[in-house]
């Protein structure tokens, strides 16, 4: 009676010390997030976190149950396998992903209205949607307020875009039309650098990297999977 007294103690012991380590994984800051994206889908990026307070949430509602996942590596000398086991908490938590693309997504192209009522398509047949701007004159492009910003510094001289398509560089020549309707240089293309939407953490690992498994993030316009450069994800909650 009393050894199954000690066993039964000694199992409470174990769960509550896994509840413990739990809660101090979810307040880790998790660094490592596994997306299967774009093109090179179930690649390894670093991410900025926002996941503070997901692990009082998670603890009350029971959420998380801890698992083991069985790894099996082959060994360089004589090939030989051993079978290791890891420790995994499971998860199921919604996050919101923000997601940021390399350089700048073009959409498509549209006319620039010039003086006197005229037009022009600077980018026609020169810009595709699914190209992807990567740089100004040999300047890095992140982000739409600073692609705006070369085409103005460049103002109406010949600018050198180096671009990326289906999967290959290539650099093109664009001639900015000064738009007399919004007082400043343009090339005429619609473009899009960021994107958002909601996933879900699949687990936890002990050392504080989470991943989360599924589909590649495709752009919502064009249905094509995006080229991503990095991003963050936030707590969040999902109302109906």
């Amino acid at each position: 009676m009393a050894e199954n007294s000690c066993k039964a103690q000694k199992t409470r012991i174990t769960e509550k010390q896994q509840r413990s380590r739990l809660r101090r994984i979810y307040f880790l800051l998790l660094t490592a997030v596994l997306f299967a994206a774009g093109a090179q889908a179930g690649r390894l990026f670093h991410v900025e976190e926002r996941l503070a307070g997901m692990a009082n949430a998670a603890a009350a509602n029971n959420n998380a149950s801890a698992g083991e996942e069985d790894i099996r590596e082959t060994l360089a000398s004589g090939g030989d396998k051993k079978e290791t086991k890891t420790m995994v908490y499971a998860s199921g938590e919604p996050v919101g992903i923000y997601i940021k693309t390399e350089g700048v997504l073009v959409l498509g192209t549209q006319e620039v209205k010039t003086e006197n009522n005229r037009s022009c398509s600077p980018a026609e047949h020169k810009l595709e949607s699914g190209d992807y701007i990567l740089a100004v004159n040999g300047e890095a492009v992140t982000s739409k307020p600073q692609l705006i910003s070369y085409l103005q510094k460049n103002e109406d001289k010949e600018a050198v875009l180096t671009i990326e398509r289906n999967g290959e560089k290539q650099k093109i020549k664009i001639q900015p039309a000064y738009s007399e309707e919004d007082d400043c240089y343009q090339i005429g293309a619609w473009i899009r650098n960021d994107t958002q939407g909601i996933g879900t953490v699949t687990y936890i690992t002990e050392d504080g990297s989470f991943a989360a498994l599924g589909h590649g993030i495709s752009d919502c316009d064009l249905g094509v999977q995006m080229d991503i450069s990095g991003g963050s994800v936030y707590q969040t909650d999902i109302t109906s």
